[in-house]
């Protein structure tokens, strides 16, 4: 008798979404990413992470008090997933990220409901940021450093921090999950182009200053501008991403 398995049928996907798709809740913009994997699945046969995302001012460049991007709920309707997505970026004087401005990426990786994954033998461990969040606290400043670090697995969150070069520092927390998955898939996640990012750091040249647009993506491009000719350190900026661990 033939006992031999045949690889689950699954979906990885990403989908570009402005946050001009919905409004501001509070000081937060917030969006709904859409998608169709061809199938039902369910909680635990799934993962849902962030391959990228751009936050920025409208017109013009701010101080900048807190800085952060979350995915807040999975809904599932039949073959239809819908993520939504809230972030925010404001300083002291009623200026937030721009809705027409802004975007997320966000990526999907998912089995049919009916799947059980551990019956594929050996198991890979995919580690994706799930929401990050820092803040300077009472008062906006300048910024030359933005980056999230990841906790240890299981034990610990990670950390988020913003920083410019007067020794001001606000700290945060970045939140994380990890999905189990039939270990042949791996190749796929780490050579696909849909971004699952685990930790990134964007640095400034050679001093703090105003910001208009903040930008990570998992392809390495990153940008930390303001209206005049300060922009990122890309020798100095990084970004972790499709982790297997």
């Amino acid at each position: 008798m033939n006992t031999e398995k045949t690889n689950p049928e699954y979906f990885i996907g990403c989908v570009w979404e402005d946050f001009s798709a919905i409004s501001y809740e509070g000081d937060r913009i917030t969006a709904i990413a859409i998608f169709h994997p061809g199938f039902e699945t369910k909680k635990g046969n799934f993962v849902v992470g962030i391959g990228g995302f751009t936050l920025a001012y409208r017109d013009t460049d701010h101080h900048v008090r807190a800085v952060g991007l979350s995915i807040d709920s999975v809904t599932i309707s039949g073959e239809t997933v819908y993520v939504k997505i809230s972030a925010t970026m404001h300083d002291d004087g009623g200026h937030y990220a721009d809705l027409t401005r802004s975007k997320v990426n966000v990526s999907l990786f998912a089995f049919p409901k009916d799947t059980n994954l551990s019956a594929y033998g050996r198991l890979a461990t995919l580690a994706c940021v799930q929401s990050f969040s820092a803040s300077y606290g009472d008062c906006s400043h300048h910024v030359f450093l933005i980056q999230v670090k990841a906790g240890t697995y299981a034990v610990s969150d990670g950390i988020a921090t913003i920083s410019d070069t007067s020794k001001h520092i606000g700290t945060g927390v970045a939140k994380y999950e990890y999905f189990d998955f039939p270990a042949i898939f791996s190749e796929d996640i780490i050579k696909s182009e849909f971004g699952f990012i685990w930790s990134f750091a964007v640095v400034g040249t050679e001093t703090d200053h105003h910001v208009q647009t903040f930008s990570v993506n998992a392809g390495h491009k990153f940008e930390l501008s303001d209206k005049h000719a300060n922009r990122a350190n890309i020798g100095s900026c990084s970004v972790s991403s499709n982790v297997i661990i």
